[in-house]
């Protein structure tokens, strides 16, 4: 039953006029793309009363220069009501679906959606297949309750595609006609032999999932509705025409060979339908799921064409009759052919190797990697000669050991493992004279490396001073070697989030393992802290990074080193990846003794990094560091710091933001080794924060309030982006905090009462204390934001029904600004949060206060059109006496 269902005669009729009237008045008026969605979605959604007028009004508006000029706006408005405007008007709601399928935009077209304060962006391309989603959406429900008008959405939806997506290869061709049931149909090869090859390929697109949708329901349908499914087969006979559709009627027959099967007999007796590469293959999986389940005289109509498609042939056919007569043949089962002359064919070809495989003309494989042995074979490498094969086995054994680089292996393993390494050595050495293939053992050393760093790992290593010393001496070599090289762009992708190396490389290695060396202080000397040293100075960013990252390997045995390299990896290093991993790993980590000299060195690289536009993973760890200060410490610096951010929402963005998404563990501290007092501290400075950054974000939206109707120009429009963004991740860690999210994934509808005393307490401390951020949030003039505050509110509306509702109001009045009003989840979410409240604590709307607040609730989103609120204000006094 629909919203307007359940309102009286009158109150309907009422509705629907309101919807007309207030799209007639959008229209004329020139309004804006928020009343025009919101009054088309009114009127399709209350089409069961005065269903003609309403159907002339929107046959006007697809018409008329305002809806032509925003169609891939407008069409989710009306293609989401796709049920009711089947039942007013088929061929109203079938010209919709076809527009819907024919147009085609541009991601990089863009047009404002939202509200006046800020209009964020979308892509046309985007707004137009929320259509799409909306048609497969409905598709199932209008095939079912009407077969012949969905089968010709699947005729527009396939259709739609073909002219917008493959037009060059499919259009041209002459319809071939044919009969079936009892009346003349055609075909028209359409080439989706080839471009709708591979079925997964093109399982995300509409078309496709629509024609899913088809032979599912068709399927069922022939076993449970012959009615129905005589009047989807109707509908092919009278409208079909593209090859790919018939192919789906085949397919679905196959599935179906007992039940749709035997209906499409004339299919299988149409010599365009058996030779046409559309739908050829399909007709051969047809003959083979129904031929069982055909009377004889019909499995005699059908050889009689199979066997004479070889006739009239010609070279230059497009098809190979006689192989596609062979094929045909070859699909019927054993045991159930018919005639003398297919049963005599068909033993001479079983007595020449079969009948040729019913396999597409056109088949699409997925791409595979090469193996070892293709991959050198392509090189040149003979593989196959013993020396080469012995080689490769033993470096096969080599390898096993580096292949995973965290794994630790044992004293034990690396103690045998040694003396294969040493065998190896060997024979890289004797490579040349047996003749080995130099690409096998030119760089092999380099897994000797790798290996070496591996058993560097170990942590009993220093009980063995021989496999120490063996291993110490590799890697010290390998911190000379020339790979890698510095390539030109590799300080590119150390400023990005794609820096990577390859392995193994003997630097890096080196650089690896001498640090785990160094970590021990039974292990390291003089010499590994030389090589460390140089290779923080590396050319080469991957080479560094190993240094930079592990750099608190040094701290118990090389305290002075460390400081050293902290220093000049502090003033020195540019690359943006390397200082990110430096801070988080190793600045964040130094003990609490030492921070004082760490802030010095943060603050530094801040300072020189700031600028970078690619320095935002920098600028963000440097905010952790100093946000730890200001809340564990009290350090006045580290306060100053986030208070230049709060005061800069838009220049220090990427600081705010950062401070925000930590403020969510804070939001909801509870150490169990601390006082209640220390605790709740902590909890208010995270409000606390989260207050400050939101008034601030307002205020700078405050300047935009005057501008938010005109254009704006490109700066002032990204900064409202950052703004809104900002202001929805206050909001978001505040709803996150409070456990709405958890709530919302309660399967019970009677969450309150679920709730057990924990949480229950946790909630009411919760909505306590964050009442003055939860005030400030609903200042908000951004409809986005409004919507999270609003879910937060109505999941805290059990700890203080009155100020929550309250807040509601707060909130709405002041998101109006923004349209908030007219976006559809705002309104599902309010006639939700009002129908909690009136069936649970309709009581406090017998203050007068409380009623204002909820008429003046009730009365925007009536005044916008929606049906639900109408259906509220209604039955108000009802509800409320009730």
């Amino acid at each position: 039953m629909t919203e307007v269902e359940t309102l009286t005669a009158e109150q309907s009729a009422s509705a629907a006029r309101a919807g007309r009237a207030m799209l007639r008045h959008a229209l004329t008026a020139n309004a804006g793309p928020a009343l025009v969605k919101t009054a088309l979605s009114t009127v399709c959604s209350t089409m069961a009363c005065g269903a003609g007028d309403s159907v002339l009004l929107l046959r006007e508006c697809l018409t008329i220069e305002l809806f032509t000029a925003h169609q891939y706006e407008y069409l989710p408005a009306m293609t989401a009501y796709l049920p009711q405007l089947m039942q007013a008007d088929e061929q109203l709601a079938l010209d919709i679906v076809q527009m819907t399928a024919e147009l085609r935009e541009s991601r990089d077209d863009w047009v404002p959606l939202g509200g006046r304060v800020l209009a964020m962006r979308v892509n046309k391309h985007d707004l137009l297949r929320m259509s799409d989603q909306h048609v497969k959406t409905h598709f199932e429900e209008v095939l079912r309750a009407r077969p012949a008008f969905g089968t010709k959405v699947l005729f527009a939806v396939i259709e739609g595609h073909i002219r917008a997506e493959e037009s060059r290869l499919a259009l041209g061709s002459t319809a071939v006609p044919f009969v079936f049931r009892g009346g003349q149909a055609v075909v028209i090869a359409d080439r989706s032999y080839v471009w709708a090859a591979g079925g997964g390929h093109h399982e995300h697109e509409t078309w496709s999932q629509v024609a899913t949708v088809f032979r599912r329901v068709a399927v069922e349908l022939s076993r449970s509705d012959p009615a129905k499914i005589d009047s989807i087969l109707a509908t092919f006979r009278d409208s079909a025409k593209w090859g790919i559709l018939w192919n789906q009627l085949l397919l679905a027959g196959s599935t179906a060979g007992d039940t749709l099967g035997p209906l499409l007999v004339d299919l299988l007796c149409a010599r365009p339908i058996l030779t046409t590469p559309e739908t050829c293959v399909s007709a051969g999986q047809l003959v083979f799921a129904a031929y069982p389940h055909l009377a004889a005289m019909d499995r005699s109509r059908i050889e009689c064409t199979i066997l004479n498609l070889a006739q009239n042939a010609t070279d230059q056919s497009p098809i190979d009759y006689v192989k596609q007569r062979d094929r045909l043949l070859g699909c019927i089962p054993e045991g159930f052919v018919e005639s003398d002359a297919a049963r005599t064919l068909k033993a001479e070809l079983d007595r020449h190797g079969g009948a040729p495989e019913n396999r597409p003309p056109f088949e699409m494989s997925a791409a595979r990697f090469m193996s070892d042995d293709e991959w050198l074979k392509v090189q040149g490498v003979p593989v196959d000669e013993p020396q080469n094969v012995h080689f490769r086995a033993f470096l096969g054994d080599i390898k096993r050991l580096c292949a995973n680089p965290n794994a630790v292996p044992s004293l034990d393993v690396a103690r045998t493992f040694r003396h294969r390494l040493e065998e190896f050595e060997q024979l890289v050495l004797r490579a040349a004279a047996l003749k080995v293939d130099r690409r096998l053992w030119y760089d092999a050393s380099h897994h000797l490396y790798a290996c070496c760093e591996a058993i560097s790992r170990v942590e009993r290593l220093h009980e063995d001073l021989d496999l120490c010393a063996y291993v110490r001496s590799r890697l010290l070599t390998a911190a000379t070697n020339l790979q890698p090289e510095p390539h030109e762009y590799d300080d590119e992708q150390w400023d990005e989030s794609s820096a990577a190396w390859g392995a193994p490389l003997p630097r890096i290695d080196a650089a690896q393992g001498l640090m785990n060396l160094a970590w021990h202080p039974s292990t390291v000397d003089g010499e590994i802290l030389g090589a460390i040293e140089r290779l923080a100075r590396d050319p080469v960013n991957a080479v560094r990074h190993q240094i930079a990252s592990r750099l608190l390997m040094l701290w118990d045995t090389a305290r002075d080193l460390f400081w050293s390299l902290a220093e000049h990896f502090t003033r020195t290093e540019n690359r943006i990846a390397i200082l990110h991993f430096y801070i988080e790993g190793v600045l964040l980590s130094i003990p609490q003794n030492e921070i004082p000299r760490a802030n010095i060195l943060v603050h530094e690289i801040y300072v020189r990094m700031v600028a970078n536009p690619k320095s935002a993973p920098v600028r963000e760890a440097c905010t952790v560091f100093f946000l730890r200060r200001a809340l564990w410490d009290g350090d006045e610096s580290a306060s100053h710091f986030l208070s230049t951010a709060i005061q800069n929402p838009v220049e220090k963005a990427v600081e705010l933001g950062t401070a925000a998404s930590l403020c969510r563990e804070l939001l909801t501290h509870d150490d169990s080794s601390a006082t209640a007092v220390d605790n709740a501290r902590v909890r208010q400075w995270a409000f606390d924060l989260l207050y400050q950054a939101f008034q601030s974000t307002n205020r700078r939206l405050a300047s935009f309030r005057e501008e938010g109707t005109v254009p704006l120009g490109v700066g002032k429009q990204s900064d409202l982006q950052t703004l809104a963004q900002l202001q929805e991740r206050f909001v978001h860690e505040v709803y996150f905090g409070s456990g709405a999210f958890e709530d919302k994934r309660q399967v019970s509808q009677h969450r309150d009462e679920m709730m057990d005393d924990d949480r229950r307490k946790y909630r009411d401390r919760f909505a306590a204390e964050a009442d003055t951020v939860l005030e400030t949030f609903c200042q908000t003039r951004l409809t986005t934001v409004a919507y999270t505050v609003l879910e937060t509110l109505q999941h805290l509306r059990g700890a203080n029904p009155r100020r929550m509702f309250c807040l509601v109001g707060q909130l709405l009045r002041s998101s109006t600004a923004d349209h908030a009003h007219h976006d559809s989840l705002v309104a599902d979410r309010v006639v939700e949060l009002v129908e909690q409240y009136l069936a649970e604590d309709r009581g406090l709307f017998r203050d007068s206060a409380m009623l204002q607040t909820l008429m003046d609730v009730l009365d925007l989103f009536v005044d916008a059109g929606w049906p639900k609120a109408m259906l509220l204000t209604y039955r108000l006094d009802e509800a409320i006496r009730g």
